[in-house]
């Protein structure tokens, strides 16, 4: 049976929305029969643009979003004050995996909000780029990132080159990929300190084939198939490339036109000179994926046409088609729950499962990397893979809930909850948290696992973000309550470990004797905008916990 991927597309987003968008959806499925679009808009007027074509009808519905969001709108506010709006409607379609892509030409700002909030970050993705693809004289190269991330550290960057090596391989199409970054010059010791410092870290990587520096010269050479740089550089680089392209066909032609001679000559050269043209056309390679998502976003330009919508739903479909990592790791887990792996058993090969999905090895320990960041595997060097013994670890590779950490390896987590009310904050509150209001939710309560307490904490919430906090709440998970609830978007938490000594209270809420050995974890969580959200202490007994941590020796 022939898969259809669903693609939610924004009808009002982009400079000639929703005439333009509505054409290109329309000449996406009348070419296609595999694809189901979602106009996402004010119904009334995507009715009427719909209205002027012919079209399998089954492919297209309108899903109505009366609000629109302005591009000159600030993104945050947007996003969470506007929930009828076409850009949150199509996304939490994603989210809510009611369709497998969204689309849209609308507010930069709101789409890479968005993406983040609502569909959200795949584990351990610290920072997801937009990574267009760029016309190259040997085909096409992916520029990452070109938008999201002015403010790049140079982990980020090794990121991109990893997400921008497999997406080339398993979407494009190109073996090998050779990625390089972003440089005025080849020699190592040129650039500014994000270059030097990302250098070394990407030639230490060794499931990407970095080639080195890459000067902007070079890049429509074709000289890299992956162009990492941070999103400041990215896009005066893709803003450049566009106003040149344009810039020269306009001149090409108008030369071709400025005789008779030159006339004739074009007459004759007419049919290559298109081809040649059309390969530098940007509108023919669709919009930039915003990678590192729970589900598939693509921005396409604000000056978006029909031509370009319409190859950005076929990338949509293109993508879908390239989930390797996805088979891969259900591959794995199904393998593990039908017991064909036990615990501490060795699982096949990384080159059996190459050969049995028809991938690279990059592409294998990607997949293995990240199951083995989710604890259901772990990796002996040199040895290889094998199935984790079912135990409760906290992994440093990101933040998670006590809960959500629970429900992940299909453990009951329950609460008793202590304490649950208004307070005033105290000086040091104020400090820590840059409260604007004086007021904190003081919420201290018992996290029982399988019945028995694991730890005790001791928060304090922002008032001015979260307001009263029920007890039905506070006996859950904070964090689905502030991100689910209130749609905050909990970005980091600074955190502190140290190990103290039980007090009597610790001791009867713990079940320990008082001077028994605690692990104590101060955390200052705070939100994508830098707001602090929570401040607290959680203590764990280090007889049924054990934090687990993979460090990196950096030179």
């Amino acid at each position: 049976m022939q898969s259809t991927t669903r693609v939610a597309l924004d009808a009002m987003g982009g400079d000639n929305a929703p005439a333009e968008v509505v054409k290109g959806a329309v000449d996406a499925v009348n070419k296609r029969n595999d694809i189901k679009i979602f106009l996402v808009g004010q119904k009334v007027p995507v009715e009427r643009e719909l209205s002027l074509y012919t079209y399998p009808k089954e492919q297209i519905e309108i899903v109505d979003a009366p609000e629109v969001i302005e591009m000159a709108e600030p993104p945050v506010g947007a996003i969470r004050r506007k929930k009828q709006s076409s850009i949150v409607v199509g996304m939490n379609m994603v989210k809510n995996k009611e369709a497998d892509a969204f689309v849209s030409a609308g507010s930069s700002g709101a789409v890479l909000v968005g993406g983040q909030v609502i569909v959200g970050r795949i584990k351990g993705i610290q920072r997801p780029p937009l990574a267009p693809l760029i016309p190259t004289e040997r085909g096409v190269s992916l520029l990452i990132d070109c938008g999201a991330n002015v403010d790049a550290r140079a982990e980020h960057l090794v990121q991109f080159a990893k997400m921008g090596s497999i997406y080339m391989e398993h979407v494009v199409g190109v073996k090998n990929p050779k990625v390089a970054l972003v440089n005025i010059g080849a020699e190592e010791e040129k650039g500014n300190a994000l270059v030097k410092e990302t250098m070394p870290l990407l030639r230490e990587c060794t499931d990407i084939n970095f080639v080195g520096s890459i000067e902007a010269r070079d890049i429509p050479k074709g000289d890299a198939d992956v162009i990492v740089c941070e999103a400041f550089t990215g896009n005066v680089i893709l803003k450049l490339y566009e106003g040149l392209s344009s810039t020269l066909i306009g001149v090409i032609k108008k030369g071709l036109m400025s005789t008779l001679k030159s006339k004739i000559g074009a007459a004759l050269a007419l049919p290559a000179l298109k081809n040649t043209l059309k390969s530098f056309d940007a509108t023919e390679y669709g919009g930039a994926p915003l990678l590192g998502l729970n589900g598939l976003v693509v921005k396409t330009h604000g000056s978006s046409k029909a031509k370009e919508i319409t190859n950005s739903v076929f990338q949509c479909v293109t993508f879908k088609e390239k989930e390797i990592n996805d088979k891969i790791k259900e591959y794995i887990i199904q393998n593990i729950e039908d017991e064909k792996y036990n615990e501490n058993e060795q699982i096949e090969s990384e080159h059996a499962l190459c050969e049995l999905f028809g991938v690279t090895r990059m592409t294998v320990r990607q997949a293995l990397t990240e199951l083995i960041n989710e604890n259901i595997i772990y990796s002996v060097p040199k040895v290889g893979s094998f199935v984790c013994k079912k135990s409760r670890f906290k992994s440093f590779d990101g933040l998670n809930s006590v809960t959500e950490d629970c429900a992940k390896k299909k453990e009951d987590c329950t609460s008793h909850v202590v304490l649950n009310e208004l307070e005033e904050a105290t000086d040091l509150m104020k400090k820590e948290m840059a409260l604007e209001d004086n007021k904190v939710w003081h919420v201290k309560r018992v996290r029982l696992v399988n019945g028995e307490p694991l730890c005790f904490e001791d928060d304090y919430c922002n008032y001015d973000l979260t307001g009263d906090i029920p007890l039905e709440v506070s006996s859950t998970s904070l964090f689905n309550h502030f991100e689910n609830d209130l749609n905050l978007h909990i970005a980091f938490s600074d955190q502190q470990i140290d190990a103290v000594l039980a007090c009597e209270e610790l001791g009867k809420y713990l079940q320990v004797d008082p001077m028994t050995p605690l692990l104590r974890v101060l955390s200052i969580t705070c939100l994508h905008n830098g707001k602090c959200i929570e401040y607290g202490y959680t203590y764990y007994r280090v007889d049924k916990y054990t934090f687990n941590q993979v460090a990196y020796r950096r030179k």
